[in-house]
């Protein structure tokens, strides 16, 4: 019998478990991503294609659950999922949202990811209004501004987003105190004390404060000077800012819209949507309440007032799309003022522009749906009509 050439047989071992940890880390290679996912993730980032960029972030997490620095990186970018531009269409909204409860339990101390996702879940708490996970989304927002307060984080915009929470978990008196603080007003006084004022020139909480006090049912008709005389200050320190002129119009224009005693005259409301545009021409939010300004009040006026609020409806909506051609509220009010005018085909047509622009969005998705019904029974009713007139 032969004896074994041990030196043979190890180089042969030897050369087996060489080869075999080649091909391993051959296929390992070949079936591990990372990198490539990594890479489109932030190149989608760059693109503003924020879905994408977190599709291939949660990928790459997949693989490498450890990388902490990736996983912060990641979950600023799911803010961009959950601003008011993409919410309304974006499907990584949530998952955004658990990236940034998930990266915090990392990174207890990144105060700017706390932020974003107490920013994230008030915003999904407007996207769920009415239903039963609103107060949860509100609740969980105020949690994560406690602790940015507790770690000291004294700033004005924490404690307006702290009042709106106030307000939607139904605790006017805490919202109202908080924004009080903020525009230096003495509840107890009903005075202005520019002094005590911590950001005297926040137009929205002058808008939000003003809404509180036309919602409180305890002080009536004071409560509703006290709204008022808000909007009008707010003005004062701020009259040549188009926003605050903006937030008084739509303000106005609520009022005449709740049916109640002390209506204010609603061309007020288009007064100030006019100063608004004179202040900033090529603010779309302020073009698209003048648009629909001049859609209400079209049948509310004689023919000459009518042919020329249709002028300038059209001219802002020229405006409109000239500088905001991706925003779906300029298809919107193009079918809107279509549909006003009786031009079928052209409410069609507006919302079929929109759809090629904007392949997929829900809202005009929605408006054509609507648009082909009302067609449907209009057609349906003609020949009823006719059926009739023939017997």
């Amino acid at each position: 019998m032969r004896r074994l050439n041990i030196k043979v047989l190890v180089i042969l071992l030897t050369t087996s478990l060489v080869l075999a940890t080649g091909v391993g880390v051959v296929l390992y290679v070949k079936s591990d991503k990372s990198s490539e996912w990594l890479e489109n993730a932030r190149e989608a980032d760059a693109q503003g294609e924020y879905d994408t960029a977190i599709e291939n972030y949660q990928r790459y997490l997949s693989k490498n659950r450890n990388d902490q620095e990736v996983l912060c990186e990641a979950a600023i970018v799911g803010s961009h999922c959950l601003d008011e531009k993409h919410i309304q269409d974006s499907t990584k909204a949530m998952v955004s949202l658990r990236l940034m409860a998930r990266a915090l339990r990392g990174s207890s101390g990144r105060d700017d990811i706390r932020r974003n996702l107490a920013e994230g879940l008030i915003a999904m708490g407007r996207l769920a209004r009415g239903t039963d996970s609103e107060r949860t989304f509100f609740t969980e927002a105020e949690k994560e501004l406690k602790k940015l307060v507790a770690r000291n984080q004294e700033d004005p915009e924490i404690d307006y987003l702290y009042a709106q929470c106030a307000d939607k978990l139904e605790r006017l008196d805490v919202a109202i105190n908080k924004l009080s603080v903020l525009v230096g007003y003495d509840p107890d006084s009903r005075v202005f004390e520019d002094e005590k004022a911590t950001a005297p020139n926040m137009i929205k909480a002058y808008s939000l404060l003003a809404d509180l006090y036309r919602r409180r049912d305890t002080g009536g008709r004071d409560d509703e000077r006290i709204a008022d005389s808000m909007m009008d200050r707010m003005i004062d320190l701020n009259s040549e800012d188009a926003e605050a002129f903006l937030n008084r119009g739509r303000y106005t224009r609520r009022l005449t819209q709740t049916g109640s005693l002390n209506q204010p005259d609603r061309r007020k409301a288009l007064d100030d949507f006019l100063r608004a545009k004179e202040i900033d021409p090529d603010d779309i939010d302020t073009l698209m309440d003048l648009i629909d300004e001049y859609i209400y009040w079209m049948n509310k006026v004689d023919e000459t007032q009518r042919n020329e609020y249709l002028s300038f409806a059209k001219e802002d909506l020229a405006h409109a799309k000239e500088i905001a051609p991706d925003d779906t509220g300029v298809y919107v009010r193009s079918s809107r003022l279509a549909r006003v005018l009786k031009d079928r085909d052209a409410e069609m047509a507006a919302i079929q522009e929109g759809l090629e622009v904007l392949p997929g969005d829900r809202q005009l998705i929605n408006l054509l749906f609507s648009a082909q019904l009302a067609g449907e029974q209009s057609e349906q009713a003609k020949k009823n009509n006719r059926a009739n007139e023939g017997t």
